[in-house]
């Protein structure tokens, strides 16, 4: 029996080949209305809380931001992120190729909130991701996590009041109450060498 109780909304559950729950899911719109306004408020609320970047088959870009953004813009489809001087884009809508299958493809696919779980299946990670219309990764965003304390650096002891950003952006872009749920991971298990 699952222990999900987020005031009645309810997850899309992926499971690993075995069935072992692995992530759960809250879809979030993907018009670039929506994501323009979800990536502007999390970016400029949350920008010192935030590690984010393509994670990629084989390569993680985990970058955290160099200062608060001082420019959000959108053009042609693409929205850019800037930080006095350093940027990103992303497509978020059509642009320079709309009707084609490749600008369809270079277009968001879907948007989620995210809930990653360890081999005992309890919470270890949260944030957001992106994908485009093919399904590739295009942004992860990992909020404030309770078992770390700084970039790259496991809590020696979980604290849970780090959870107050992913409560937040739940609450107001899911409609889902806190859920002691996320409280019942033991941190993260690192392999040990052979």
């Amino acid at each position: 029996m699952s222990m999900i109780e987020v005031s009645g909304i309810e997850p899309h559950v992926v499971r690993d080949s075995q069935g072992r729950e692995i992530t759960h899911r809250w879809n979030l719109a993907t018009d670039p209305a929506s994501l323009r306004h979800f990536l502007t408020d999390i970016f400029s609320r949350y920008w010192n809380r935030l590690t984010y970047g393509p994670i990629l088959a084989g390569v993680a870009y985990e970058w955290t931001c160099p200062c608060p953004p001082d420019r959000f813009e959108y053009d042609a489809g693409y929205l850019t992120i800037g930080f006095g001087g350093p940027h990103f884009h992303l497509c978020l809508g059509p642009g320079a190729m709309p009707d084609t299958p490749e600008g369809r493809e270079r277009m968001p696919g879907e948007a989620h909130l995210f809930r990653s779980l360890d081999r005992e299946g309890a919470p270890n990670s949260w944030g957001f991701e992106l994908r485009d219309g093919a399904g590739r990764p295009m942004l992860s965003i990992y909020f404030d996590n309770p078992f770390l304390a700084g970039p790259d650096q496991i809590a020696a002891e979980p604290d849970f009041s780090r959870l107050t950003m992913w409560r937040d952006v739940m609450r107001r872009y899911a409609g889902a109450g806190p859920d002691m749920f996320d409280e019942t991971g033991r941190g993260f298990v690192r392999a040990e060498a052979a």
